[in-house]
């Protein structure tokens, strides 16, 4: 605050916020959002069999950021479709375990860096098994949920979709 910083970032959000008052963006036909949702389902999808597949932090990690980008087209999605909302919900709970998830492998990372607690081995050591004792039950529950939400293909879960999309109301 002293330097000014803080100031000046806010003096540019308020500025980026006016500005977006008179941001023009293209519209999309409900076909093209459709199919950008299949498309973002079905990366959510495949990164879930590769997390499946390696149990790497880093490929389950890959995985939550497809299933993120998933859940906010979904939910920017929402108004224009019927019956999508306990998805968005399941989206968000799976979201969450992941996160939990990475939390705790970010954790240990973090603690393991810390060059202070270098002399600390032992209680390091615990700490990194009560962290995977945490993480275990989280994945399961993250990939059980995860096949369930992923269990149609991406043709079947773009019939669905359409069959989601509300028709356009036309002028009485």
């Amino acid at each position: 605050q002293r330097d000014g910083v803080v100031a000046e970032a806010a003096e540019h959000l308020e500025k980026t916020r006016q500005s977006a008052k008179a941001w023009i963006s293209p519209s999309i036909k409900s076909s093209g959002m459709i199919a950008i949702v299949v498309a973002s389902y079905r990366r959510s999808r495949n990164a879930m069999k590769r997390a499946r597949a390696t149990g790497q932090s880093a490929t389950v990690h890959r995985w939550r950021k497809a299933l993120k980008t998933l859940w906010y087209q979904l939910r920017l999605a929402r108004p224009l479709m019927t019956g999508v909302a306990p998805l968005i919900a399941d989206l968000k709970r799976l979201e969450t375990e992941l996160g939990d998830d990475h939390n705790l492998v970010v954790l240990g990372a973090t603690l393991r860096g810390c060059r202070d607690l270098r002399s600390m081995r032992a209680e390091m050591r615990r700490i990194d098994r009560l962290a995977l004792r945490m993480r275990q039950p989280l994945r399961r529950r993250a990939f059980a949920l995860g096949r369930r939400l992923h269990v149609r293909k991406p043709e079947a879960f773009a019939r669905w979709l359409r069959a989601q999309a509300r028709p356009r109301q036309t002028a009485a």
